[in-house]
């Protein structure tokens, strides 16, 4: 079973990063009152939208190279082990 997770390690990393960048931007947002993002948004508005964006990008991607790297070594260390076959006999 955990095989079988381990082979959608992709999907499982994007459900990990979807969830912790929803949560992060939620309960993290960029501060409005800040004083040195105001001062850029007010010089430089291109700057501040690319500051936000990044922000926001790196809740996502972070987690999912995170998540990524340790289904990767887990499933390493899952193939590492061969899985014991069961014989049994032939049909007659």
């Amino acid at each position: 079973m955990l095989r079988t997770i381990l082979e959608a390690r992709t999907v499982l990393a994007m459900a990990v990063a979807m969830g912790v960048g929803a949560w992060g931007l939620q309960a993290y947002p960029v501060p409005p009152d800040d004083p040195f993002l105001t001062l850029i948004h007010a010089q430089k508005p291109l700057v501040f939208n690319i500051l936000v964006y990044g922000y926001a990008t790196l809740w996502f991607t972070t987690p999912f190279f995170a998540a990524s790297l340790m289904a990767s070594v887990t499933l390493i260390a899952v193939y590492r082990h061969v899985p014991t076959m069961r014989f049994r006999n032939l049909p007659p």
